[in-house]
């Protein structure tokens, strides 16, 4: 039997959260339900650590040195194509290669794009890098090829592609099984990241819809401030910020492991994550696996990743996001929330996400 060889770009898969999160998740997927028709070739840096290389029976690497993103994608991806005969390339990062489009127009395409905020002319780039970074995606999204299969990570993305692209796209809902089990099967439990006192967690950032800034204004205003902390992840230890806000109940954590991730999760009374714009929500699939409760935004794709198991508040309304916070301490609420999240736990998994792209590469739809 011919198998279909397909080649994934493993450029980000030893980032740590974002992007290299997605990749991770996505390679330990397939390795878990291997099929026997289809052969995967991952295209990674030479100097890549053996420790991030998901390994399966169908999974081979393939090695290349390093250089930027932009390149690796537009040169050394279309040449690995060429010279191992690949006949379906997965570009996972929003981006794809325009050189194929002249000179491999053959081979199936398959591109997964995350959101569409950088095509928005009020979204703000927190650095040069993301500006730089956003020009580039703002390119490659002009020159996808027309007979590019598109995922898209949620419904709310797959409007917006539809409507600022004009293109059908394809839902499968990003997993967080590798987090998970990584954790519960570490010998070594992170614990020492862990305060002696009851704590929120948030997952923020530098970009401002990430909603910083008024999680904290709306976490000192309420009645839970004195008994509760606040610990941020996202941002690092200094900054603008931090310099601002930092006190004696609200803590910034510096750049963390999975692991210790997994414990805060695990050991926190809620996420809070109202933010004011994603193509996802990532923290909300990790928090509902780790049935911790989360207080999020009412708006998609939050409402949507949600699926009913998290307190939704106006996102711009402090009061509201106060109030909430002292709402999700009440047991009652809690064991409500954390019920509903058993129940959708498993629409996010690993099974689930490797038959649908399996189908995709086979057949062409999910189904």
């Amino acid at each position: 039997m011919t198998k279909i060889k397909v080649l994934i770009d493993g450029y980000y898969l030893r980032k740590p959260r974002g992007l290299g999160r997605y990749i991770k998740e996505l390679l330990y997927n397939l390795s878990l339900y291997p099929r026997n028709e289809v052969q995967i070739f991952v295209l990674v840096p030479d100097d890549i650590n053996n420790e991030y290389l998901i390994q399966g029976k169908n999974i081979t690497y393939i090695f290349s040195k390093g250089t930027i993103q932009p390149i690796w994608e537009q040169c050394l991806i279309p040449i690995t194509v060429r010279k191992y005969k690949i006949d379906v390339v997965f570009h996972p990062y929003n981006t794809s290669s325009i050189l194929m489009n002249f000179y491999l127009k053959n081979v199936k395409r398959i591109v997964t794009i995350h959101d569409l905020m950088f095509l928005d002319s009020n979204h703000k780039s927190a650095n040069l890098y993301q500006k730089l970074g956003n020009i580039y995606r703002k390119v490659c999204v002009k020159f996808l090829s027309k007979q590019a299969t598109i995922i898209s990570v949620s419904n709310k993305t797959k409007k917006e592609i539809a409507q600022k692209i004009n293109r059908e796209s394809t839902v499968i809902y990003s997993t967080v099984d590798k987090f998970y089990n990584d954790f519960y099967r570490s010998k070594n439990k992170v614990l020492d990241i862990i305060p002696n006192e009851p704590y929120f967690l948030h997952v923020g950032g530098s970009s401002p819809h990430k909603n910083t800034i008024r999680v904290i204004e709306a976490f000192k205003k309420s009645n839970v401030y004195k008994h509760y902390k606040l610990l941020i992840v996202g941002l690092g230890k200094k900054g603008k910020i931090q310099e601002l806000y930092k006190d004696d109940r609200v803590e910034f954590l510096d750049w963390i492991t999975d692991l210790e991730m997994a414990s805060l999760y695990k050991n926190a009374c809620a996420l809070i994550f109202p933010s004011l714009n994603e193509g996802y929500g990532l923290p909300i699939v990790e928090a509902i696996k780790f049935n911790c409760p989360v207080i999020t935004s009412d708006i998609e794709p939050m409402s949507e990743i949600s699926m009913g198991s998290s307190l939704l508040v106006n996102p711009y309304d402090i009061d509201e996001i106060s109030k909430a916070l002292e709402n999700i301490t009440d047991k009652e609420m809690r064991n409500r929330l954390q019920l509903k999240q058993k129940s959708v736990s498993n629409i996010f998994s690993s099974e689930v996400y490797a038959k649908k792209l399996y189908n995709l590469i086979i057949n062409g739809s999910i189904i």
